[in-house]
């Protein structure tokens, strides 16, 4: 039954963590380390922190970490009444908690080498702040870590280790890449955990090398009124490792002690060691014990030198999709092994590289390790914080008057989006309003900004629309030529008017100018009379065209009376496509015929006068006017000669 229960556990140790990799910081410097924290457990209170600064030292390093449970967005530690506002930290890890109540677990660091240079102090006094959230929701457990350099003092090595496993009762790691450890002088291990009571549920077994420490658990003397959790107070200098409050550097821990001198548990000059943490009545689970098991830290003396490594960049802020240049210097490149190594691999250029280049879009903890040779690093982090952000919910268009200056744009962004925003067209003037008005047809840029100055792009397009149009009457279109049109225009929204006049040949006749006009179609054909109307603006034009039919007038006139013998006889004909002619005796007898087309109007030569005898016939012509209606005319001749 218990085999059964420890392999449920195991299956369930899948870890969240949003910073994957175990050694959170690694150095070795001239100098010494010092640590400690204060927890009330669950609620808020006040305690003077024993930490040691030798005199004449500098700050090199200080780091403050806290703990949260749940998602608690917001609150504050204080150290010598300086808050610290949650906001202002980094999430190394969520963890999640067998104990629902207080799942997930959040562990935060805080860069404080700047505020503890202008402290200038080793005594502190850390609180933790009202939350109304407490006893499960707040932040918990302020653990203040520092490092001082020191010319007059040996090198130290020194590694943080964060815990990244979710919190089941076991922790168990297998660490390597430490610098050397020399087992010839005192190796520092100290704990940072919380809410361990005396509760026979709540204390754990320490393990280091695979060797039994001790069971901690209880309130250290720093927080002796509350439930607090055990954490290892103590400072490590020329090649010493010292307690302080009620911490002792021997080789075991047991009950608040949570530093132990474990050189004795370790190869000289190892690079590896493993820690586990288990909770005593692990893997009987669920439990309400809530053990919190946050970092750990190594301090000891290594016969690696310092070299002149550095962080080129710092923890820095970006835009989502904006790159980011990080930097790190002083790896040995000439040796055989990978001078630099950036963790986790993920959205980086490169990662065994000095500069890569950040091409994430969501906040990622880094660390680089930088190497002057195979067995001797340093590790330091850094964070890439990336900003949302701002979108667009809609954007509105209102096409413009061809030629004019009429379209809108109105964008909006997302609804709920934090405030304020700003709205930019093609990189002009933040404004707070996004409407754009006066726009003419054409592309633009439309630029959200949000508060954190990230920005978003969008390009829309502005149509027109073209509100001209050409429209005339004229009166008559068909008659027979020559025919006068009178020409009326009828165009909307229209300041430019040009008219064209051509035949069938495509020959210009007359130009029309004006609102208005008049033109004569001369002689029988098809006209074309065309208006482009305009405002100004060539692309916006508008045409329309009218065709105008003239016909030739109906005439056939033929001659009565003949008495010149030279001239051909001829019939006039006008608005005739065909004729029938035939000329007949009195006595009906048909004597002459003749027919045929007639392409245009003129005089048609019939037949000589002389083939005619003088005296008096009749005439009869049939003819088909130009659209094939059928006509007769008769009447009498006389021949005179």
């Amino acid at each position: 039954m218990l085999k059964g229960l420890f392999t449920v556990a195991m299956i369930w140790w899948v870890s969240i963590s949003c910073y994957s990799q175990l050694i959170f910081h690694q150095d070795y410097f001239r100098g010494g380390v010092t640590g400690g924290g204060f927890s009330t457990g669950m609620g808020l209170g006040s305690g003077a922190l024993p930490m040691h600064v030798e005199l004449g030292s500098t700050i090199r390093k200080g780091y403050l970490f806290v703990y949260t449970y749940l998602d608690v967005e917001s609150g504050s530690v204080k150290i010598n009444n300086s808050d610290f506002f949650l906001e202002q930290f980094q999430e190394l890890v969520s963890l999640i908690h067998l104990h629902s109540p207080v799942s997930p677990s959040k562990t935060y660091v805080l860069d404080i080498t700047d505020w503890l240079i202008q402290a200038n102090t080793d005594l502190f006094t850390l609180e933790t702040v009202m939350h109304p959230e407490m006893p499960f929701g707040g932040v918990f457990a302020p653990y203040l870590y520092i490092e001082y350099e020191n010319p007059s003092l040996p090198e130290i090595a020194t590694t943080i280790i964060i815990n990244n496993q979710n919190l089941s009762g076991l922790n168990s790691f297998e660490l390597s890449n430490l610098n050397p450890i020399s087992s010839n002088f005192p190796v520092g291990f100290a704990l940072y955990t919380d809410r361990h009571s005396h509760n026979q549920n709540e204390r754990t077994y320490v393990y280091f090398n695979d060797n039994y420490l001790g069971l901690v658990y209880g309130s250290d003397a720093v927080n002796q009124p509350w439930t607090g959790g055990v954490k290892g107070h103590f400072y490590y200098q020329d090649n010493g490792l010292f307690g302080l409050d009620d911490d002792l550097p021997n080789n075991t821990m047991n009950e608040s002690d949570a530093l132990a001198d474990v050189s004795t548990y370790i190869n000289n000059f190892s690079t590896s060691v493993s820690i586990e943490l288990r909770q005593i009545i692990f893997p009987v689970v669920p439990t309400a014990a809530i053990n919190s098991y946050l970092a750990y830290f190594l301090t000891y003396t290594s016969p690696c030198q310092p070299f002149n490594a550095a962080l080129l960049t710092s923890d820095t802020t970006t835009c989502s999709g904006v790159p980011v240049q990080l930097g790190a210097s002083g790896g040995n490149t000439s040796g055989a092994f990978q001078a630099y190594e950036w963790l986790p691999q993920q959205n980086l250029s490169c990662y065994d590289c000095p500069n890569p280049v950040f091409l994430g879009d969501s906040t990622i903890n880094y660390t680089v390790r930088i190497r002057n040779t195979d067995s001797c690093s340093v590790v330091y982090p850094v964070r890439v914080r990336v900003l949302p952000n701002p979108s667009f919910e809609s954007i509105e268009i209102t096409e413009s008057v061809c030629g004019g200056a009429t379209g809108s744009i109105e964008a909006r962004p997302l609804s709920g989006a934090e405030a304020p925003h700003t709205f930019q067209i093609n990189n002009g003037t933040p404004q707070n309003n996004g409407t754009f008005n006066n726009l003419a047809a054409g592309t633009y840029t439309i630029t959200l900004n949000n508060e954190h100055g990230c920005s978003i792009d969008s390009m829309v397009v502005v149509g027109e629309f073209n509100n001209v149009q050409a429209a005339f009457s004229v009166n008559p279109t068909t008659g027979t030529a020559p025919l006068d049109i009178s020409i009326t225009n009828q165009s909307q929204n229209a300041t430019e008017y040009f008219w064209d006049f051509t035949d069938e040949d495509g020959n210009l006749l007359n130009q029309i100018t004006g609102h208005f006009g008049s033109a004569q179609c001369p002689v029988a054909g098809v006209y074309t009379l065309t208006l482009v109307a305009g405002n100004g603006a060539a692309h916006c034009n508008d045409t329309s065209s009218v065709l105008i039919v003239v016909k030739e007038p109906f005439v056939v006139f033929a001659y009565t009376h003949v008495t010149n013998e030279a001239n051909l006889y001829q019939v006039f004909f006008s608005g005739v496509s065909e004729y029938d002619y035939k000329i007949y005796a009195l006595d009906g007898k048909l004597v002459y015929q003749k027919s045929g087309s007639i392409e245009a109007a003129g005089h048609v030569d019939l037949w000589e006068i002389s083939k005619f005898s003088s005296g008096m016939y009749v005439f009869r012509i049939k003819v088909k006017d130009m659209e094939g209606n059928e006509h007769e005319v008769d009447g009498k001749l006389v021949v005179v000669r």
